[in-house]
């Protein structure tokens, strides 16, 4: 899978998380956060 099709997976993921109330906003940020960092990280790479 490449980098921005698992970007969009997490993301879409922690939003999914947050609008079902399995997740506050606080780990959402965190979540975002995390999805940031592995997007940069990976693209780094290339």
């Amino acid at each position: 899978m490449d980098v921005e099709k698992q970007y969009e997976k997490l993301t879409r993921m922690a939003d999914d998380l947050k609008q079902q109330g399995i997740i506050d906003k606080h780990d959402w940020r965190r979540l975002m956060g995390e999805a940031v960092s592995y997007y940069a990280h990976a693209i780094e790479k290339d």
